[in-house]
């Protein structure tokens, strides 16, 4: 009798619930309506711009090695590509609708996106070669050297047959002058075009020179200072944001650590384990897989390099240790405090109903992932036509700057279970208890939780807080009705989704369409697995009550 009930057990019935249905459809319309209409009225400048390289990364180290040997008499080895964008000139571009005559007039002497090669010279200093994407040619380098400046009076003269040798005529442009930060920088020469440039930015080439020799030509758009005050301006915005949200994200991590020592006889310590170590793998594979290009962009100095990368390497580990105890702590406390609420939203292993909300939560976060992404592309729409807003080329989350870009999509369950746990299940338990209210409580985890989001790539910056308290505030319901595995389900496969279609489209192999399509069902495949084997190793051996309305929310498929 008792194989019989767990048979029974593991039989679910599958319960179609209409109005996540409705509310699923309703996005599908409003994601392809609101991407169609942005398209036709502002040129679908709120999605990524990242261009798609024909060229892949070993021609670029082939086409700098040439380069190297041929035009500077260098003899470089072990080159190393990482993908790179001018994310200020990108972001004028689209700020003013710029992109066809940037295309037109200035497309083949600077690239907005473009391979930056590292290599290795016998002496210890390193060449960093900027390769086009479209074809594998050369359109800046620099020396990375320790040697300290001694810029002779023909420095000018020097940087002048380096911009003749890069491929320009230093006749169609006007020396603009020259500067040395210190005794030890190679002084800067800059040339302005005559006849290049786009709107009112000019188009220049900066070339540095130490000693006898030149160390660095550099194209770039000499953009307006209004713009780039504004840019200034609305870079302060995302720092200052940024800071808000790492002050209140350590407020509540340390919050949620004291609650759980004062309440340490009501808490169960081993809640919320798994979860946490599956956070703290998955953080980690993520951070490092991108390190190299993190490294590639941010050091400019040849003896700073293996340094940078002992730091960077130190403060991931901390700070993904941090993270993983902000994660349990959130979850213990948070837990507790749902429970004095009398909220039962997340249950255990041991629970009867436990394998059936796992599988009913799958079903539903498929369903509600549909609604909120057509949210999201219609708040895009909003944002584009009201505050004009428009997206920087960033290639930092690019799959071609990771190790392992077949793992990109599983970095989307590192956002599922830290974000819910943190301002979901602690934020909202924590806030309820502290307004009384249910709404505030949602409305000000939502907007702490939007404040990590305003450093992305869209502008102006408070467009993506004001985009991302929304989905929190649908979050928030979506926790407090249907429990804490929809919300992680539902948030798992929207990112899951998003980044799947984008390694897919970026790196169109079989063996990437392959991980895209298994990541995109591995939500399923959880659901189901669980739905399985808890019945049979899950604690009490009995089947849980049929009911219209489990204890959990309302049961589909």
């Amino acid at each position: 009798m008792q194989i019989s009930d767990e048979r029974n057990a593991a039989v679910i019935p599958i319960h179609w619930n209409k109005k996540l249905i409705m509310l699923a459809v309703l996005g599908i319309i409003l994601y392809f309506g609101s991407n169609i209409t942005l398209s036709l009225v502002k040129g679908n400048t709120t999605e990524g711009g990242l261009e798609t390289p024909a060229v892949k990364p070993a021609q670029a180290g082939e086409a700098a090695l040439q380069y190297a040997s041929s035009k500077l008499g260098l003899t470089a080895e072990a080159p190393e590509a990482a993908l790179l964008s001018d994310k200020r000139a990108s972001g004028f571009i689209a700020k003013y609708n710029l992109r066809k005559a940037y295309e037109d007039n200035l497309s083949a002497y600077m690239h907005l996106d473009y391979w930056l090669v590292s290599a290795d010279l016998p002496n210890g200093e390193k060449i960093r070669v900027k390769v086009g994407l479209d074809k594998p040619e050369v359109l800046g380098w620099e020396l990375l050297t320790d040697q300290p400046n001694r810029t002779p009076g023909s420095g000018l003269a020097i940087a002048s047959e380096a911009l003749r040798a890069a491929g320009h005529n230093p006749e169609e442009f006007a020396y603009q002058g020259s500067s040395t930060i210190s005794a030890q920088e190679p002084a800067s020469f800059t040339f302005i075009s005559h006849n290049l440039g786009v709107s009112d930015a000019a188009f220049a080439v900066t070339v540095k020179v130490s000693g006898d020799r030149a160390v660095a030509v550099t194209p770039e758009l000499r953009m307006p200072q209004s713009y780039l005050d504004w840019m200034d301006q609305q870079e302060r915005i995302v720092r200052l944001t940024s800071v808000g949200f790492l002050i209140f994200t350590a407020v509540m991590g340390i919050a949620a650590l004291v609650l759980a020592i004062v309440n340490r006889k009501r808490v169960s310590w081993s809640r919320g384990l798994l979860l946490t170590g599956i956070f703290l793998a998955l953080f980690l594979i993520q951070n490092f897989n991108v390190t190299q290009a993190m490294l590639m962009a941010e050091t400019t100095a040849l003896t700073m390099e293996a340094l940078a990368a002992i730091i960077m390497n130190v403060i991931i580990m901390g700070l993904a240790l941090l993270l993983a105890l902000a994660v349990w702590f959130s979850l213990l406390s948070g837990e507790q405090q749902l429970r004095r609420l009398d909220l039962k939203l997340w249950p255990r292993w041991r629970d009867p109903e436990f394998g059936r909300e796992m599988f009913y939560g799958m079903g539903r976060g498929y369903l509600i992932c549909l609604f909120i992404l057509g949210i999201q592309q219609a708040a895009f729409l909003i944002a584009g036509l009201a505050f004009d807003s428009f997206t920087i080329n960033d290639p930092s989350q690019s799959t071609w700057n990771m190790k392992w870009a077949i793992l990109f999509p599983a970095s989307a369950w590192v956002a599922a279970i830290m974000e819910e746990a943190i301002y979901r299940v602690f934020g909202i338990a924590v806030l309820k208890r502290l307004f009384r209210f249910t709404f505030p409580a949602v409305l000000v985890s939502s907007f702490i939780w939007g404040l990590g989001h305003t450093g992305y790539s869209i502008f102006p910056s408070y467009t993506r807080l004001m985009e991302v308290t929304v989905l929190g505030l649908i979050f928030g319901y979506v926790f407090l009705r249907y429990g804490f595995f929809t919300a992680v389900f539902a948030h798992a496969i929207m990112d899951s989704l998003l980044m799947s279609i984008y390694l897919m489209v970026e790196q169109p192999t079989l063996s990437h369409i392959l991980a895209g399509i298994f990541y995109i069902i591995l939500p399923a495949l959880i659901g189901f697995i669980i739905r399985y084997l808890h019945p049979r190793f899950g604690g009490p051996r009995r089947r849980p009550p049929e009911a219209t309305e489990p204890p959990y929310g309302v049961p589909q498929g």
